[in-house]
């Protein structure tokens, strides 16, 4: 995908709007990998070195297809998205084609939906609903101002075809594209450096997408360079096989998947699983975007399954205090 944007101007309100000089337009290129609907395993070996508890292995099936970005997303486009992100280019000695860090969970989302809308796509095409249609009773907002209000349980709808975080469940399904492995590559750690920045061979920062090997699939950076927020709340694994998971209907963290350069390579590995609460910004964490395509290949049709339905059954997503 080709998709031009119109940079958001520093200090935009709708007061001022009239008076900020417009910037030049920016083309972003996007390449997506489109994995079909289907069954697999994920979790870790009980004989994986550095697996821990909650890694259980279990089945997952997704029905129908999703499509991963085969980068994270960079510090060039967030910036493009808001102005703030600017300040990281001295902060923290970085460039724009660095992968974007410093994101929260909040970000990402609004992130996806702004792309949404400089490409075109329509509302009622979004993912993630506009927050203004959302009630303030059934989804009670994130009380953190720096979330801007956002709604605390953002619905997700799977079956609409705009821009999104993908599922926990997608994102090491993406990951292993059917390897059992420790690293999608497979399970020797001393080759982990071709194709992840991690703690022995980053240079304690961060490094823009693409650098390194791809994964059998063609993903880079799945291991390493920065830890990547998915959809899903953090919860325990309940079930030993799970269709469409959205993780637990509610909780206090978001997961974040794939290790980053300021950590060891254990953190790297397919299975491992972190949480952070949604409005947590670290200089290790960044997001890559998934979709929904419009072809089906399980032969079911993929529409919307309502605002808040999420697309699964209650007894599928725990709810977590």
């Amino acid at each position: 995908m080709a998709i031009t944007v119109k940079p958001t101007s520093p200090n935009k309100s709708p007061k001022t709007e009239s008076l900020v000089e417009p910037l030049a337009t920016k083309t972003f290129y996007y390449t997506f990998i489109v994995f079909p609907a289907g069954q697999s395993k994920i979790g870790s070996l009980v004989d994986e070195p550095d697996r821990r508890k909650d890694e259980l292995r279990h089945t997952v099936t997704l029905t129908r297809p999703f499509a991963l970005l085969d980068r994270e997303v960079t510090l060039d486009e967030l910036i493009a998205f808001s102005p703030k992100y600017a300040s990281y280019m001295k902060q923290y000695d970085a460039r724009p084609e660095d992968a974007g860090f410093d994101v929260d969970w909040y970000d990402s989302i609004a992130f996806s939906r702004w792309l949404g809308q400089e490409s075109g796509l329509p509302e009622s095409d979004q993912s993630y609903a506009d927050p203004k249609s959302l009630d303030k009773k059934t989804y009670p907002r994130e009380p953190n101002p720096v979330a801007n209000w956002a709604p605390r349980d953002w619905p997700l709808e799977l079956g609409r075809r705009g821009f999104r975080l993908p599922t926990e469940s997608e994102w090491e399904f993406a990951n292993r594209a059917g390897s059992l492995t420790a690293y999608g590559y497979g399970s020797d750690v001393s080759i982990l450096g071709r194709f992840g920045w991690f703690q022995e061979n980053s240079g304690k920062h961060v490094h823009p997408p693409r650098e390194l090997r791809p994964t059998l699939r063609g993903l880079f950076d799945l291991h390493g360079n920065l830890y990547e927020w998915t959809h899903d709340w953090f919860s325990g694994y309940e079930a030993d096989e799970i269709e469409d998971s959205l993780g637990a209907i509610r909780g206090s963290y978001r997961v974040f998947r794939g290790g980053s350069w300021d950590y060891a390579a254990a953190n790297c590995r397919s299975a491992n699983r972190d949480s952070r609460t949604p409005t947590d910004r670290s200089v290790i964490m960044g997001f890559r975007l998934a979709l929904s395509p419009s072809i089906e290949s399980s032969g079911k049709q993929a529409e919307p399954s309502g605002v808040g339905t999420e697309g699964a059954t209650a007894k599928q997503r725990p709810e977590v205090p």
